[in-house]
């Protein structure tokens, strides 16, 4: 009886210790966003986002993840208007602009981050700081970085966000 026990038990810490490692090989892949055809370029994306800004010069780092079941999405970091943005890849690519626009998830830096998970509790908004942070060292290691400038069309035309 105690032998068919230990067999149950090293039976089931094999299984736990596969999984774990199965696990670790799905994790997500980051990646340039710029190289990635799915997106479409950069710049038009961004340009309409610091469109919405009252900031002359905007700042956006761009970080994209290749999912387990292969698809890809990217983070937009913009600085000035303290948010992390999800960008998700549209076919065709001409909507690649509008669904980073309207995208369903933006996570505003100064009130939908928190400590710890259990100040999560089931929210579908907030995040951890641990979190964001990844986020933001992935987009240093990995990501795009893109000024934008909203300057005037032509010279003496008033310029935005004075």
């Amino acid at each position: 009886m105690r032998r068919s026990w230990s067999m149950r038990s090293l039976a089931i810490l094999l299984l736990l210790v596969a999984l774990a490692a199965w696990g670790e090989m799905q994790e997500t892949t980051a990646f340039r966003v710029s190289k990635a055809a799915e997106f479409g370029p950069l710049k038009p994306a961004l340009q309409a986002l610091a469109r919405e800004a009252k900031h002359r010069t905007n700042h956006f780092c761009v970080v994209g993840y290749r999912l387990k079941d292969g698809e890809k999405q990217a983070w937009v970091h913009w600085k000035e208007g303290k948010q992390l943005i999800l960008w998700e890849a549209r076919s065709p690519e001409s909507e690649n602009v509008a669904a980073l626009v309207q995208s369903r998830r933006r996570i505003r830096l100064e009130k939908d981050v928190v400590a710890t998970e259990a100040e999560v509790a089931g929210s579908t908004y907030l995040v951890t700081r641990s979190w964001v942070t990844e986020i933001l060292q992935d987009c240093r290691a990995h990501g795009d970085q893109v000024t934008i400038s909203n300057r005037p069309s032509h010279p003496g035309a008033p310029s935005r966000g004075n």
